[in-house]
């Protein structure tokens, strides 16, 4: 299983993304990372199945604790200027 990730190097002033994406795919696999570019801003997620996703700085690996996602809806977040979160998908 795996879920799509969007990337976006831009956004507005109000921190909307800006088109084009950089899309990539991770593994939902449990302990597997997914690292953001160094370059984004901005990040949608669409799993293609029920997941619980962490967003973590410290390696640690996600569990069913974690943020709910419910298969083909669309989740979007800030990142923090200068951060490189992974991302945890179980």
């Amino acid at each position: 299983m795996a879920f799509t990730i969007y990337e976006f190097s831009n956004v507005t002033q109000w921190g909307e993304p800006i088109q084009p994406p950089q899309t990539r795919t991770a593994s939902h696999a449990t302990g597997s990372a997914f690292k953001l570019a160094a370059e984004t801003k901005y990040v949608a997620v669409v799993p293609d199945a029920d997941m619980h996703l962490r967003i973590s700085d410290d390696g640690t690996a996600g569990t069913t604790a974690d943020y709910a996602l419910e298969t083909g809806k669309t989740y979007g977040f800030a990142v923090r200027a200068g951060a490189r979160p992974s991302l945890y998908g179980v």
